[in-house]
Order: C-alpha cells, then structure tokens, then sequence
C-alpha cells in the first residue's frame, strides 16, 4: 500500500522542513474545527496531497472529539491545590477520574519528579476531596507544570462522587448538543 504523497519504494526521500504547531484550546466542543482546520493547514503546508489531507482532518477531528468528550467531559478546570512537603501549589486538572487526574499549575520551587507523593484537594462542587496522589509525569512549558497523578488512597466515596461528577457533565453536553 502506497500513501498519495508518499515516495514509491527505492525512490529518494526528500527531507522536509520541521514545522511544529501548537495549540491551545478549551476543552469545548467548537474546538474540534479549529484543530483540524489548523493542522490541516500544516499538513497543505508540508505538500501532503489533497486526499491525504482528509484523512488528516478525519484523524484530527476523532482525536480532539475523543479528548473533549470522554477526557475532559468539555469542563475546562477543576480546581486543585497540591501540596509537596511544606510548599502548597494551586492549579486545574483538565482531565480527573476515580484513579487520577491531570493538572497544570504555575511552578514554583523544585519541580516534582516521577514517583513523588502529593497532597491533593480536589474542589468538587459537593465538597473538596481530599487524597494521596503518586506523580506519575511531569511536563513543563514555560513557567507552567503539567503533572499526571494517580491516586493513592481515595476512598470508596470519592471515588463515586468524582464518577458522578464525571457522568453530569457526560449529561449536561448531550443536553447541549441536543439543542
């Protein structure tokens, strides 16, 4: 199978230039086309093939639908504070489970590491939730921190308030998309 665009087998390939784009969008779902239009838009800047570029775009959209609806449930924040040793740090968590959560944060101090445990409040609308958390990654970008944690000890109830947090706002957007 041959991509369009792509070199037959034992033609030369030529280099392409790098080019990296980087956006940063809520997590609604208006933000789907506007992904899609901009990675498209790269894609016909690197010479893909008009075909080739649908397939893109297809990609895209499936990817960006998949994180905005079943990822961060369309909420673009839920407030989080984490503490590490004797320092307290506020952020968001774009994505929270029953098993975790994502959460960005301005950084400050030493950055925390891989296998580092925290103490995270959680401010759910029906009360905060309080729980050990293990980082599992850390990104950085700029003076912004992006962790991914597990967590360690959350109890059976929280566990189902964070579901039913999850399952309401899973509700309120196909009210919206229904209207």
């Amino acid at each position: 199978m041959r991509f369009s665009g792509a070199p037959a087998r034992g033609e030369p390939f030529e280099a392409v230039t790098e080019e990296t784009v980087e956006l940063k969008l809520p997590s609604r779902i208006e933000a789907i086309g506007e992904a899609a239009a901009a990675v498209v838009d790269a894609a016909r800047r690197l010479g893909f093939a008009e075909d080739a570029l649908f397939g893109i775009d297809l990609a895209v959209r499936e990817a960006v639908t998949n994180a905005v609806l079943h990822g961060n449930r369309q909420d673009e924040s839920v407030p989080v504070e984490v503490g590490m040793g004797n320092l307290e740090l506020k952020g968001e968590s774009s994505d929270l489970s029953e098993d975790g959560a994502k959460i960005s944060m301005d950084g400050f101090g030493i950055q925390p590491e891989p296998g580092d445990s925290v103490d995270l409040r959680i401010e759910l609308e029906d009360g905060d939730i309080v729980v050990k958390g293990e980082v599992i990654r850390v990104a950085a970008r700029g003076a912004r921190w992006f962790l991914s944690t597990r967590f360690l000890d959350i109890k059976e109830k929280d566990q189902d308030r964070v579901r039913r947090r999850v399952f309401q706002a899973l509700r309120e957007e196909r009210a919206r998309l229904s209207d």
